[in-house]
């Protein structure tokens, strides 16, 4: 009976082993691979170019040329344009400020912690502050800020390819619906 009971309060206790938190040297073990790499400089390029509203689907002009009814009647000839060009960079600041690199960083320190050995942290640590990865880590950092741009422009195509099909898609529905309604 007490084998019994010690089965018992094993299998109660083994998930609560499984879910304990990393220790605190993982942590700031993690923490510092994470500054080592360079993270939040790499996110920071990201937020930079999601800020940016020109070209991309959220450039008022886009959306002007995807459907010039599109803000009742103000064209990039009005007088309103600067507004309504003003609105829309407010509209993609605020979107893109759905996470800081501070948040971006803590998110991965909980999960490289909780995921690496510790011993591999140290190892990782340790060759991270070498000067060879440092030197590559800000030829990531730089590259990283050109790719977003490049990947930003990629995107936004894809975008502007699969909204003009989408219209057409919705224009052929909306005349299915006008010639029988259901």
């Amino acid at each position: 009976m007490s084998r019994l009971i010690c089965s018992v309060a094993l299998s109660l206790l083994l998930p609560t082993v499984a879910l304990a938190e990393p220790s605190p040297t993982s942590k700031a073990l993690a923490t510092e691979l994470v500054g080592l790499l360079h993270m939040e400089e790499n996110f920071q390029a990201y937020l930079t170019q999601c800020a940016k509203p020109e070209g991309s689907p959220f450039d008022p002009m886009v959306s002007f040329k995807s459907d010039p009814g599109s803000f009742g009647g103000i064209s990039p000839q009005s007088a309103y344009w600067p507004e309504v060009q003003s609105a829309y960079a407010r509209f993609q600041q605020r979107a893109c400020a759905y996470a800081t690199p501070t948040k971006f960083s803590a998110y991965f320190i909980d999960r490289i912690a909780d995921a690496v050995e510790e011993r591999d942290l140290r190892a990782a640590v340790e060759f991270q502050r070498s000067d060879a990865a440092q030197r590559v880590q800000r030829a990531i950092v730089s590259a990283n800020t050109g790719f977003q741009a490049f990947a930003t422009k990629l995107m936004y195509q894809a975008y502007e390819e699969a909204n003009e099909e989408f219209s057409q898609d919705l224009r052929k529905l909306m005349r299915k619906y006008r010639a029988s309604p259901k």
